[in-house]
């Protein structure tokens, strides 16, 4: 998009926005009228009771605006781009697997379980086909905490 088509559509955005419209904390100038901007506030208050400030969380598929959103690191830095790459359809399975290897993954998600938010979808689908014992891992470790629209928040078993 042409730096001026840009502009102006960011412009019109601003203006559009009513008064008083709710904003994340972390990105004010972000805002959007449709049902996935009030799921997006909602998982983030969701988090903000289920886990301390600033602990790591697991978005699967890969969300890189939660993240920042939600002030959380990936407790799997290094896989974010595999797993966004797989979840696209841009990445084969084995593939991913050979770049972010599945038992790194999960020895590191074992050292310490992080909050997990899951969407539904296909996307899903792609990371348990390609890495089944991480979604073993997770369906039989973790209970959920709260669904919202498309999104389930699990946090570990006590």
């Amino acid at each position: 998009m042409p730096v001026e088509q840009a502009v102006g559509f960011l412009a019109a955005s601003v203006a559009q926005r009513p008064a008083g419209a709710p904003v994340f904390a972390r990105a004010s100038g972000i805002w959007g009228g449709d049902a996935r901007f009030g799921e997006m506030r909602e998982v983030l208050a969701v988090l903000d009771r289920t886990a301390p400030a600033g602990a790591p969380v697991l978005v699967l598929p890969s969300a890189q605006l939660l993240y920042f959103l939600a002030g959380r690191p990936s407790p799997l830095p290094q896989a974010e781009m595999v797993l966004y790459l797989l979840t696209a359809g841009l990445l084969h399975p084995a593939d991913a697997r050979a770049l972010a290897p599945e038992d790194d993954m999960l020895a590191r998600l074992r050292a310490a379980p992080p909050v997990v938010v899951r969407a539904d979808g296909d996307a899903w689908r792609r990371i348990a086909a390609a890495y089944p014992a991480l979604a073993s891992w997770i369906d039989d470790g973790y209970i959920p905490v709260a669904r919202v629209g498309g999104h389930e928040i699990l946090r570990p078993r006590a």
